[in-house]
């Protein structure tokens, strides 16, 4: 053979070889070196883990009643690229099955249709937070009949079953229930949340999930159980009876907190409006915000007490102290300081039944204003109340030095702001004898199976003032709901009843002025003799024409609350008197001559050091059936009397009043509705 030709044929033969040897050894490298890699390639086409957020803990309420909890639900979706790729043939089937959702239009459905294949989407949401068992149903029958391109995502939906009742301190969570965005189920998120759970899904050649059989077991990561305080019994009826006033009085807003003064605990927390955690996604987000503990006020009288209380405790004013009003009108730096009824040297506690501006002021500025503004802060304004809710203000106290005015508005409650909740516990400190506690709305949490794993137990913060001073003071509150007080309309037969009516003029920070619109309120607590409730209440822009008075907007809403509460709890009369009747074994002897027409005083400085304004409140029952005789009475009497009569009234022309219709002294009814006119010329 020719050599040259044997060096070929043997070249040829090596390189054959030497491939088949290559060959063989990448193939026993892939079938047994790399068999498991290659396994796991595959698997990781066809199948694979996902992870899905276990369910939420619920949220209770003290006697167990839950207010929030996570249910199973599914997220129906659609494939369509992969529907008009393979199954398009059971179009009918489909357009039956899907029709009834909501993310599905026939319209959307025949644009799909004529579509280039490779501009269809291949996921389209039709509807979330579906019943697994119906979502199991329509899945099953598609599959049936060989479509595999309608989807079902397991997860949970929160649910909240008593809709908005304590809506805003519960909070709300996203869409999916993974994370917490307000209130409870945002503090306390974390725990709520449990963890994660892993499982395998088959995926088709895109890499989309299918879930084929059923969903793992994950109870056991699922989160949680927070108990709170509220009693949802009284939360429901506050927020029932708090919209009312509201609608009533055509208010803006609204607000009531009930909380034990022994122990802090919050009871009930209502805001109007209300918030539904199950419809989040339709509020804004301002709605989210908790407005009783995080909208911050001017307190108006209802601060008195506090004044009074901290001058008393510095002994440098007694309960019987006299106290010089000046007739009702006094200059201070600057600005004059007026009461609407002309008392001159009244007992100390007489200021708070009268709610005195004047006498305030007086009780108020014989402290030293280092000393006055640190009582204010022990009350707990100017620092966040501790609640466990997001969302806290401190609300505002201003920084010494302050100029006298200042001390004078900020002795009757103006010039600082504070919020609900800091109101409240304030007054509870009163009624637990000086003591101011932490608010206390987590009772305990609990762990998935149901472990009790941490308790909350009551916390004191500090002794404010002594017991004898919150006695004292608690008596003088109580002179406020009796026959000569300004807030006689809180008053509950049998039950003695501290309390502090306010109607503070609503600043407004954007403007950097007073508006001409009021904020009605009443704080204090039943029995006073030995109190159980401390209730707050707020009501926020009402309608001048139908009453703004804390005394007749705030002071009833204050009786309806306790009546509840004193009846949930078992709590009966002790008081064999009523309302109406004077207390013959009284410590005090007012001696006051009968009043119908007592005002309370809320005197108000501009920014700038502008002129005062002044504005009054008549908030005692009023007898008369009849139609007053309003020719010599001014504007502002006017309307003051209609608010107190329950009558609206119209007015024509200026000058003097030539003609009322109904006349003077004619059957007043309820609801009625007064015309008077004015004149410049003198009546014939």
């Amino acid at each position: 053979m020719n050599p040259i030709a044997a060096n070929r044929i043997t070249w040829v033969i090596a390189v054959i070889l030497a491939t088949y040897l290559a060959f063989m050894y990448r193939t026993y490298q892939l079938q047994i070196v790399l068999a498991d890699e290659h396994i796991a390639r595959g698997d990781w086409r066809s199948e694979s883990t996902i992870t899905v957020n276990s369910p939420r803990g619920s949220i209770l309420d003290r006697e167990g009643h839950v207010l929030a909890e996570s249910l199973s639900a599914v997220t129906l979706a659609f494939d369509p690229h992969r529907f008009f790729q393979y199954e398009a043939e059971h179009r009918a089937e489909v357009i039956d099955a899907l029709l009834q959702y909501d993310g599905f239009t026939l319209e959307q459905f025949e644009q799909w249709a004529g579509s280039d294949i490779n501009e269809i989407p291949q996921y389209h949401v039709l509807e979330r937070r579906l019943p697994p068992d119906e979502v199991e149903e329509v899945v099953s029958t598609l599959r049936s009949v060989g479509v595999r391109s309608v989807i079902a995502v397991p997860g949970f939906r929160r649910v909240y079953p008593y809709l908005s009742i304590a809506g805003h301190t519960i909070g709300a969570t996203q869409l999916v229930g993974a994370q917490g965005l307000s209130g409870i189920e945002l503090a306390f998120n974390q725990h709520l949340s449990g963890s994660s759970v892993e499982y395998t899904v088959q995926r088709d050649f895109a890499r989309r999930a299918y879930v084929i059989g059923d969903v793992p077991e994950i109870s056991a990561a699922a989160g949680g159980d927070v108990i709170l305080s509220l009693d949802i019994a009284l939360q429901r009826f506050v927020e029932e009876t708090l919209e009312q006033t509201v609608e009533h009085y055509e208010a803006e807003s609204g607000i009531v907190i009930v909380s034990r003064p022994n122990t802090g605990e919050i009871l009930a927390m209502a805001s109007a409006p209300s918030f539904d955690p199950n419809r989040a996604s339709t509020y804004p987000l301002s709605a989210y915000l908790n407005p009783a503990i995080s909208n911050a006020y001017e307190p108006g009288s209802t601060a008195k007490i506090f004044t009074f209380a901290s001058s008393m405790n510095e002994g440098l004013v007694d309960f019987d102290s006299p106290v010089d009003c000046e007739h009702g009108r006094v200059f201070v730096g600057g600005h004059w300081v007026e009461d609407t009824h002309h008392d001159d040297i009244i007992p100390a506690w007489q200021v708070i039944q009268t709610s005195s501006n004047v006498g305030t002021l007086r009780i108020g500025m014989r402290m030293d204003q280092i000393r006055h503004r640190e009582y204010l802060v022990e009350f707990g304004f100017g620092i966040r109340p501790g609640s466990g809710l997001p969302g806290e203000t401190t609300g505002l106290m201003r920084n010494l030095p302050w100029y006298e005015i200042e001390h004078a508005n900020i002795s009757f409650g103006h010039g600082f702001s504070i919020s609900p909740l800091q109101l409240n516990m304030a007054t509870a400190a009163i009624a637990n004898r000086g003591m101011l506690m932490k608010p206390l709305l987590i009772l305990g949490i609990r762990d998935s199976e149901g472990n009790l794993i941490e308790t909350f137990e009551p916390q004191e913060r500090r002794q404010v003032v002594s017991e004898y001073v919150a006695q004292r003071v608690t008596r003088a509150m109580e002179t406020v709901v009796e026959n000569h007080g300004t807030g006689t309309r809180a008053g509950i037969p049998g039950y003695r009843v501290a309390g502090k009516t306010g109607t503070a003029e609503v600043y407004n920070t954007t403007l950097r002025r007073y508006e001409n619109a009021f904020l009605s309120s009443f704080t204090g607590f039943v029995p006073s003799g030995n109190p159980e409730f401390a209730i707050t209440v707020m009501i926020y822009k009402p309608a001048r024409w139908i009453g703004y008075y804390g005394g007749l907007v705030a002071a009833p809403l204050f009786r309806h609350v306790a009546r509840e509460a004193l009846s949930l709890y078992g709590i009966f009369p002790t008081e064999s008197l009523s309302v109406e009747e004077e207390d013959p074994e009284s410590e005090l002897d007012p001696d006051l001559s009968p009043q119908n027409e007592l005002v309370e005083d809320d005197v108000t400085a501009h920014e700038g050091g502008g002129a005062l304004s002044s504005h009054s409140e008549n908030e005692s029952i009023i007898d008369e059936l009849v139609v007053p005789d309003f020719s010599n009475m001014r504007l502002f009497e006017i309307y003051q009397r209609a608010s107190e009569l329950g009558f609206t009234v119209t007015i024509e022309g200026t000058g003097t009043l030539v003609r009322q219709n109904p006349e003077a002294n004619t059957a007043l009814t309820p609801g009625l509705s007064i015309n008077l006119v004015f004149s410049e010329e003198e009546s014939p």
